[in-house]
């Protein structure tokens, strides 16, 4: 144990001295592009990035060419992957750099990115590039916690499913086993309760040194710790560890002080520390590349805590059995020797095979989400996964040598192998000390910066149009002009002058007769304003409806845009799996489902549940789901609009609205309309003009061009004060 303590320390020197992670997020779309030279100023510089950042800790700030910050900004709450700030306007020409602090949510990684664009013709150096904030403590404690953590899952689940069934006896009340073994599991599990707990703190200090960006000795005296833990993602992360941690050892603590009144409490504790050890490695995935995957990252983040449970099981109930089987077997020799080791390790190989297929078929997966093949020998999330593969076949070998040595007659071709292993004693230390090494790998993993992907930042033209009304020149840009987050800038001169007014805005989808609420424009200045919503949710075309305010008192006006909103200019904020990736997931799903087979069978019988009332059950949830998906597809309108509101055709349907419809408000359905009008459809409106409504008279003599101009004039007055 001491060779291997030494080993394992010697590994860890060896990690903290590699180049320190970089964060694991990434920038997928900028507006302006970086480098890019403008023809005129932007109204704002945006940023999406590949997942989620931390609010209070990210920023973005716009220095001018003369080194002064003209515009700063925040991380919005309601779209945390967004960087963006407002610009003044009409900028002066020259080269303005974008200074970007990222901190992204879902594993705490800090890094600062600078950018740039330029007004005009370019005149000076862009800044961009990358500066690394993080530590190479966080290597340590990262592979620390995963250690501490699985070595204290692994001697719960070696307890529990292998040495209490081998050896486990009514003679012994405190745990079922000799006191020896019991001792020695304590003593495992205490210690990988001390590690977790040392790598808590140091993380904690760590990642709030980072998101603020000061010295440990200033994040203790001014307890900025405290801002972290209660105010983050890795705050909460965090908090749910230390609970885990609580309350594993208060029950061990209780367990042992009552040892001798209550022995039953003992098994009580090993047995309840499983499913809460298992919840401290699934709070470590939530901190971990997983979240941040594009590709499904809820399957991501289940499928990396399968993967750390199973390698728990593996690797960490092979140390523990390497720690027990001296102390417990040293009462014996010869055969009952044998007999008692083939006892244990019998029952533990079946589930370490079924174990190691799970962590095979996880690993694929991850790794087929972060990696590339020509990416293993040239980047450190590829050379590190390589290490730790490695790392993962020594230990296999160890273990296949193991496995023929106790079934000689079945391998007898080995013996010769075999027979030069010089006993267990010295070759499962060996082994362990391999374990405890893909430990240490898994977390040296986690902390290695994943390679961005070539096609990760996308660029798009933004969609823009003019229109002109009534001698106003109206323009619209919406940014980047995809399905998702878009910011809209709308700017209204007359003459060339600018035009002070009040501006609102409404989406509809023509096709399917939906339209987004009516939206108030914010002011940039005199005749720049703009806003920013999910209103386009799909490609495809839209209809945007502009109604205009001038503030000098002239008469209102509306100006319309048929919008093509195209898929490639979305941000693509997921993607789907790949082939490899799917198979991965099918083979390591079946893994979990065989896992949690017994448990399952087990909940099925205490349910009562005969195979035809699941059959109904069944039944229910797929009618159920068939209805919703139903109810969605006939949402589809009898009638589509064809018209574009524009401003001529609201003028032609008010005249018909009045000449010839004889609509007026004081006739009794029209306050009824004016109510209901935000829930009608345009197709329902086009009935009321053939039908009427509550006292307002069918349009008499319309031909179906004119009744949808006055469907559009119906939306423009009721709408207009």
């Amino acid at each position: 144990m001491r060779r291997t303590a030494a080993f394992v320390s010697l590994a860890l020197l060896l990690i903290a001295l590699t180049l320190p992670a970089q964060a694991h997020g990434f920038l997928i779309r900028a507006v302006p592009p970086d480098g890019a030279v403008l023809d005129r100023s932007p109204a704002r510089a945006q940023y999406w990035f590949s997942e989620s950042l931390e609010p209070a800790f990210s920023r973005i700030s716009v220095r001018g060419p003369g080194g002064v910050v003209i515009a700063e900004a925040e991380a919005d709450l309601d779209t945390p992957s967004i960087l963006a700030v407002r610009l003044p306007p009409d900028l002066p020409d020259g080269t303005y750099l974008v200074d970007l602090r990222l901190a992204f949510a879902s594993d705490g990684h800090v890094i600062a990115e600078s950018r740039s664009f330029s007004v005009g013709a370019a005149s000076g150096a862009g800044g961009t590039g990358t500066e690394n904030l993080t530590d190479p403590t966080e290597t340590v404690w990262r592979a620390a916690m995963l250690v501490g953590l699985m070595l204290s899952f692994g001697a719960a689940v070696v307890y529990n499913g292998v040495l209490l069934p081998a050896w486990g006896s009514a003679s012994h009340k405190a745990g079922g086993l000799p006191p020896r073994v019991m001792h020695r599991l304590s003593v495992l599990m205490w210690t990988g309760l001390g590690i977790t707990l040392a790598a808590q703190i140091l993380a904690l200090l760590q990642q709030t040194s980072a998101f603020f960006g000061a010295d440990f000795g200033v994040v203790l005296s001014d307890r900025l710790w405290e801002v972290v833990r209660t105010s983050t993602r890795f705050g909460q992360v965090w908090n749910l560890r230390m609970i885990v941690l609580a309350a594993v050892g208060g029950l061990f603590i209780l367990a042992a002080a009552n040892r001798a009144d209550q022995p039953g409490w003992v098994r009580a504790a090993w047995s309840a520390s499983v499913p809460g050890l298992a919840l401290g490695l699934a709070a470590s995935s939530m901190i971990s590349h997983a979240p941040g995957s594009r590709a499904e990252p809820w399957t991501a983040l289940f499928l990396d805590w399968a993967h750390v449970t199973a390698a728990g099981f593996w690797a960490g109930g092979l140390v523990a059995l390497a720690w027990v089987m001296p102390v417990a077997l040293a009462p014996l020799t010869g055969e009952p020797r044998r007999m008692a080791l083939l006892a244990a390790l019998r029952r533990y190989s079946p589930y370490a095979v079924g174990a190691l297929a799970m962590v095979t078929a996880s690993g694929v997966f991850s790794a087929a989400l972060w990696v590339r093949p020509a990416e293993l020998t040239t980047t450190p999330y590829g050379l590190a996964l390589l290490v730790k593969v490695a790392m993962v076949g020594a230990l296999l070998f160890v273990g296949a040598l193991h496995h023929a040595a106790l079934n000689p007659q079945r391998w007898a071709r080995f013996s010769g192998i075999t027979g030069h292993l010089g006993g267990f004693n010295r070759t499962l230390p060996t082994e362990a000390a391999l374990a405890v090494l893909v430990l240490v790998g898994a977390g040296w993993l986690t902390a290695t910066p994943v390679p961005v992907p070539p096609d990760a930042l996308t660029t798009a033209p933004p969609l823009a149009q003019l229109a002109e009304v009534e001698g106003y020149t109206v323009g619209i840009t919406a940014s980047p002009g995809g399905p998702g987050f878009n910011t809209f800038d709308l700017s209204v001169e007359r003459g060339g002058e600018s035009v002070e007014a009040a501006v609102m805005m409404q989406f509809s989808r023509p096709n399917l007769d939906q339209r987004a609420a009516r939206v108030a424009l914010d002011r940039l200045d005199a005749g720049a304003y703009e806003t920013a919503n999910l209103d386009l949710s799909a490609p495809g075309l839209w209809w945007l409806s502009a109604d205009i305010t001038p503030a000098d008192g002239a008469p209102p006006f509306r100006a319309a845009f048929a919008l093509d909103v195209r898929a490639e200019n979305a941000v693509p904020l997921t993607i789907p799996l790949t082939p490899l990736q799917a198979a991965a997931l099918v083979v390591a799903t079946l893994g979990v489902g065989y896992a949690a087979s017994r448990p399952a069978r087990a909940a099925y019988r205490r349910l009562g549940l005969t195979p035809q009332a699941a059959f109904v059950l069944g039944l229910a949830v797929v009618a159920q789901t068939s209805q919703d998906y139903s109810a969605t597809v006939a949402s589809a309108p009898d009638v589509m609009n064809p018209i574009l509101p524009t401003q001529d055709s609201v003028t032609r349907g008010a005249a018909l609205l009045t000449e010839t419809c004889g609509w007026l408000s004081e006739l009794p359905g029209w306050s009824d309309l004016q109510t209901r009008l935000p829930r009608t459809r345009d197709d329902e409106l086009y009935a009321f003009t053939r039908d009427g409504f509550r006292g307002l008279p069918p349009c008499e003599g319309l031909d179906d061009p004119q009744r949808w101009d006055v469907v559009n004039a119906l939306r423009w007055v009721l709408n207009t004060p």
